[in-house]
């Protein structure tokens, strides 16, 4: 039986597992993998090798076993290991994702991590990316009829503003809504509640994961959504059930994000094949 090393870490309660080696498990042994009863349990695998000095390749896999262009929080998870294991000896680097390139740093007086999440796109822009869906305002879901605005960070987002977002109506719509007719490829979801100018709080349903305590690119969508609108300003905070993290947006709706992530465990992983 096959064993490789692994570590676990979360973001504001958003878990991802980072696996040795630049393979990828079967899918099927992805899904084991990141159920809580027969695996570790984790909300995604990440796998990632270098590339050049201080360049590195990263690939996301969900707990269904699809691949994710781009993660937040697991970009930041990723650098904690490389710098856990004194992999990286600076402070700053790249990461190349199917989502595009990025940049992260930490300041060492701060335990925050930073990434440079790249544009956010926004309906009606005519450069927008393949990634991006087509633009509509308007998605009926269970004889309902919402307001969306559909963002990519690379990935695709549908963020719905209402006046008080809760659980039950994330897990509720978050599942139909991924799959909708209008999202080929599926999307993230996200329902934002506006705090004031500088906070808005998120429930988020996370394409091939499913409920989600904290998700970094639905924080970035979510306050590009809601600067688009004119709601916020170009600095917030994301309140989210698993914690805060803080988006920062240019003129040109380019995020970074900024949040924290903290250690679980690390051991050896059997490869069940």
């Amino acid at each position: 039986m096959q064993s490789r090393p692994f570590w676990k870490y979360h973001a504001l309660g958003n878990s991802y597992i980072v696996l040795d080696g630049f393979d990828p498990p079967p899918t099927k042994e992805i899904q084991r993998i990141c159920r809580r009863d027969v695996g570790i349990g984790s909300d995604g695998l990440l796998i990632g090798r270098p590339l050049s000095n201080n360049h590195y390749e990263l690939r996301i896999f969900n707990p269904d076993g699809s691949e994710a262009e781009k993660s937040g929080n697991g970009l930041r998870i990723f650098a904690q290991n490389l710098w856990d294991q004194k992999l990286c000896e600076s402070n700053n680097l790249s990461v190349s994702t199917k989502g595009g390139l990025v940049r992260i740093w930490r300041d060492a007086d701060s335990p925050l991590i930073a990434v440079e999440m790249g544009k956010a796109w926004i309906p009606s822009d005519p450069q927008a990316p393949a990634a991006q869906p087509g633009h509509f305002e308007k998605l009926t879901v269970e004889n309902q009829t919402l307001s969306i605005t559909t963002v990519s960070m690379g990935n695709p987002h549908c963020v719905i503003f209402l006046s008080d977002a809760s659980e039950v109506q994330c897990r509720k719509l978050g599942p139909l809504i991924e799959i909708h007719r209008d999202f080929p490829n599926r999307t993230n979801v996200q329902f934002v509640t506006l705090i004031d100018h500088d906070n808005i709080a998120l429930q988020i349903w996370e394409r091939g994961a499913g409920y989600t305590r904290s998700s970094g690119s639905s924080a970035c969508a979510a306050a590009a959504a809601a600067h688009f609108h004119q709601y916020i300003g170009q600095h917030c905070t994301v309140h989210s059930p698993g914690g805060q993290m803080k988006v920062k947006l240019d003129d040109q709706l380019k995020a970074i994000l900024y949040g924290d992530v903290q250690k679980i465990a690390e051991g050896r992983l059997y490869i069940i094949r």
